[in-house]
């Protein structure tokens, strides 16, 4: 059972580490990248990316890794790893109130009000718009990528407290 729970537990951390590094992406390569070009373009891009991130593969680490913490926390428990659990309730706690809560109450608003843009009609004040998007949106997801990231620890901790 001790094995079954380190696999589901590098699984965690593995999840966790992918919504880090999406997240850092848009932070430090993205985001900074569409800010070179005109506005308009970078709202269009912005809009196909939004778009795009729709889809399996960013569904199972956004919407199943804090679900697969807390399950395998109830594994832990079950096996007397009461500390592995602990750090597992706290990833996933830690996740759902940093990162997918800030997605769902910041992010998508911001995101669905983008969507509605028309940037070639703004012509050149899509600029004004996009920078201000930008430096309103890129902190608190830098914020979602730390806490991500710190997850992805207290997964590793969890981990660690399942060596005997």
């Amino acid at each position: 059972m001790i094995k079954l729970l380190q696999t589901g537990i590098l699984w965690v951390v593995l999840l966790f580490g992918i919504l880090g590094g999406f997240f850092f992406s848009f932070s430090f390569v993205t985001m900074p990248g569409l800010d070179l070009i005109s506005g308009v373009a970078a709202i269009e891009a912005m809009q196909g990316i939004n778009t795009a991130v729709r889809n399996a593969y960013f569904f199972v680490p956004f919407f199943l890794t804090p679900v697969f913490a807390f399950a395998f926390a109830g594994v832990a428990v079950f096996t007397g790893c009461r500390r592995a659990a602990y750090y597992l309730g706290a990833s996933a706690v830690l996740y759902l109130a940093g990162g997918f809560a800030v997605t769902v109450f910041y992010h998508i608003p911001m995101n669905e009000a983008l969507a509605v843009v028309d940037g070639p009609v703004l012509g050149v004040g899509a600029s004004e718009v996009w920078r201000t998007y930008s430096q309103d949106w890129t902190p608190l997801n830098t914020f979602r990528m730390s806490v991500c990231l710190l997850a992805m620890v207290l997964a590793v901790l969890a981990l660690y407290e399942t060596k005997a």
